[in-house]
């Protein structure tokens, strides 16, 4: 079964946002505050390997997939619009 665009961009926004979730969750485990909320140790939390591993995954995910995606939706938008432009003259 072929998903539609619509469908493509829930799916993949879900999973950017699922993505997200587990990049908040580390930081969320790692980062130290001080009493006036600034983050002690940022330079730390970001270099972690496994920090760098999701940052690399959140520019694919958005480069590669989302934007693309999106892009492609709203070309389709614009296609239905027209059309029914055409239909009301």
């Amino acid at each position: 079964m072929k998903e539609t665009i619509v469908q493509r961009i829930q799916t993949l926004n879900d999973k950017y946002y699922q993505h997200n979730e587990k990049l908040e969750s580390l930081i969320e485990q790692n980062v130290k505050l001080a009493k006036s909320g600034e983050i002690l140790n940022a330079e730390t939390v970001i270099t972690r390997s496994d920090m760098q591993i999701l940052l690399s995954i959140s520019g694919s995910i958005v480069e590669g997939n989302i934007i693309d995606i999106h892009n492609e939706g709203l070309m389709k938008c614009k296609e239905i619009i027209a059309q029914i432009d055409k239909e009301l003259k």
